[in-house]
């Protein structure tokens, strides 16, 4: 029942915040998904690059989801079982939105920061889902082969994680506007790990939602030059190097 009231309360302050900037709705249903576009097609060489090494790393983690399953699982204890709990609410969109209204309260830097979150939750929410509908990976609470895509499914699907991606999505967000990464990230890997404790996410699903919540939001905020991807090549090899400046 509380959730249901703080849900009702984040709507009524989620409403007012969006008719006080039309713009923001604008960003969220066209301006960004075309930024995103334009930088993909702007540079395809990278992209390319980029999407490639995330897959390999991606699958490389699929191969190895059970052996790293395990291995978390048997670090079960009662006080992890309640730190992992209280950890996973800073990746529940509900909560991270109920904080991010109190932005609102204070000055333009503030208010901006909140609409920044507002922009990049949504897109990147709607992105995220897109994924695990098409993917329609199995949870490790349903299935202990991580191999196991029923794709095309609308349900609650695992790859990507939701909560990972809002996690560091947020990290993102108030790193770009207070450079605080240093808090940041690491509270956010404690959300990505604590999914995979709480056997709801594959590790595998965990990065790819990190993956996803860090792009994807430098580029809504315009700040692509922090992510840098380069080529290295010599006589015998080429090589992509991924560069990510805090």
């Amino acid at each position: 029942m509380k959730k249901y009231i703080l849900i009702s309360v984040i709507i009524i302050l989620f409403t007012v915040n969006l008719y006080s900037d039309e713009s923001i709705i604008n960003n969220i249903f066209f301006n960004d998904f075309k930024k995103i576009g334009i930088y993909v097609s702007d540079n395809l060489i990278y992209s390319t690059f980029f999407l490639s090494t995330s897959i390999i790393t991606t699958l490389t983690l699929i191969n190895n989801d059970k052996f790293l399953m395990d291995k978390i699982q048997s670090q079960r204890t009662d006080f992890n079982d309640k730190f992992f709990d209280f950890i996973n609410y800073g990746g529940d969109a509900v909560y991270i939105m109920a904080f991010n209204s109190l932005f609102f309260l204070f000055s333009e830097k503030e208010k901006r920061t909140g609409k920044n979150l507002i922009e990049c939750l949504a897109v990147n929410g709607i992105i995220s889902y897109g994924l695990k509908s098409i993917l329609g990976r199995k949870r490790p609470s349903q299935t202990e082969n991580p191999k196991v895509f029923d794709f095309f499914k609308l349900s609650d699907n695992s790859m990507p994680s939701g909560h990972t991606l809002v996690a560091f999505t947020c990290a993102e967000v108030l790193n770009d506007s207070y450079g605080i990464w240093y808090l940041t990230y690491p509270l956010a890997t404690l959300v990505g790990y604590a999914r995979i404790y709480k056997n709801s996410h594959w590790v595998s699903d965990v990065f790819a939602g990190a993956l996803l919540g860090v792009v994807l939001t430098r580029i809504i905020l315009d700040r692509k030059e922090n992510l840098q991807l380069t080529i290295k090549v010599n006589a015998n090899f080429a090589m992509p190097f991924i560069k990510y400046n805090f």
